[in-house]
Parts: C-alpha cells; structure tokens; sequence
C-alpha cells in the first residue's frame, strides 16, 4: 500500500511537473502580430500622429502599418493672430522585415525596407495684422502715360487657403525590440511628393516659415524619423 502510494504521489508529481513546464512553453511561444505606435518626431511639424501595425504570416515578419495623425496648429490668443490651420495625414507601408540580427527575441534588431503611400490635407487661416506686417508689399509701375502706380498686396481681412498633397517612396529602418514587447523604430528615406495648393500665391512664403513646412513643395524630399512603439 505504501509503494502504490509512493508511486501514485510520484506521478501526480511528475504531472504537476510537466503540466507546468507545458505553460511555461506554451507562454514562451506566444507571438505578438500587433504593434500600437506614436511618432513623436512628427511633433516638429505640428501632427500628432499615431499607428498600428499587422504582421502578415507565420512563414515571415513581414507587415503592414497604417498611420493617422492630426494637424493642429493655433495662435496664442494673446498675441497678434498669425496663422491656424487644421487637417489629418493619412500613411500606408508594407514593411519588408529582414532576419533579426541578435538571434535573440527578447532583444532582436532587424533593417527592413518600407515602400510607402501618403496623403496630407489641411486648411489654414492667416490673420491680416500678421501678414501685412511681416510679408505684403508695396509694388510701383509706370502706365502708359509716365505716370507711377503704387500697388499693394496687403490684405484687408484674413485669408484663407487650403493645401493637399500625395506622397510615394521608400524608407530603409531599423527595429529593435526590447523585453520583446517595447519597439523602438528608426528610419530614413523619402520619395516624390505633389503639393495641390488653393489660395493666393502671396501665401506660399509664410507658410513655408511658419507651418507647414516641406508640404508645400512638390518635388523629391528626405524624410527621417522615430517610432515608439509596444507589441500585444
């Protein structure tokens, strides 16, 4: 009786053993596909801007990503009115993600090559005092009679405008992955942008100093930056 219970003990043991090492396994296997983002490079130009990316397949780490950031840029209400604008930036990658080169997936790091989409609305408002003290001009002309004509483009109330555009290209990146779950993302590259700028040509100046930047341009443009992210 002693013996049987001796073996009965053992094996319920050994069980106990297993079935725990089996969880243990099973919880080390787990996979994360997923990854929440933020760049909060795209800060300088004014977007707060985040993402989510999908690992496509077991076979690869190949994944999609799909990006959303706002655009809001507002004058300090105590100071003159300069410019307010408003908009969203929407961005498509596939990520090519090439074999971790740690060999070690708690701490991997892998390049990847990304091809991207990207497309940038915004309207914006630029107050008449700030323009017309800082950009409009006086222009004078003679007529047909010898007699001079001043002109001046300052506005009269503030103007309004609206700017679009398309970008496409690739970035080349690194991953690396800390306690397997926390990403830090950073890349270069850049690609074609097409700008579709409605408003008065007067307005393409200040825009470029003060808000919007390079997406005014059309044309071939660099782009780098930071992502931070968290895999689930």
């Amino acid at each position: 009786m002693n013996k049987l219970k001796i073996v009965t003990i053992s094996l319920i043991t050994l069980g106990s053993f297993l079935s725990i090492k089996g969880q243990e396994k099973l919880k080390e296997e787990i996979e994360y596909k997923n990854q929440f983002f933020m760049l909060p490079t795209n800060l300088v130009d004014k977007i707060v801007q985040f993402g989510y990316e999908r690992k496509l397949s077991n076979e690869n780490n190949n994944t999609v990503m799909v990006q959303l950031g706002a655009y809001i840029n507002g004058s300090n209400v105590l100071e003159e009115t300069k410019i307010n604008g408003t908009g969203y930036k929407l961005e498509l990658n596939y990520n090519a993600i090439f074999d971790n080169m740690t060999k070690n997936e708690n701490n991997a790091a892998s390049f990847y090559i990304s091809p991207y989409l990207n497309y940038f609305n915004s309207t914006f408002k630029i107050g008449k005092n700030y323009f017309n003290n800082s950009y409009a001009t006086e222009t004078t002309t003679t007529d047909s009679t010898g007699n001079s004509i001043t002109t001046n483009d300052s506005l009269v109330s503030d103007g309004k405008g609206k700017l679009s555009d398309f970008g496409v290209g690739a970035l080349v990146g690194l991953k690396w992955t800390i306690a397997k779950r926390i990403v830090f993302d950073f890349y270069f590259g850049g690609g074609y942008q097409r700008a579709n700028y409605s408003g008065e040509n007067k307005f393409t100046d200040p825009l470029s100093k003060q808000f919007i930047g390079n997406f005014v341009t059309t044309g071939i443009l660099g782009r780098a930056g930071i992502r931070m992210g968290v895999k689930f």
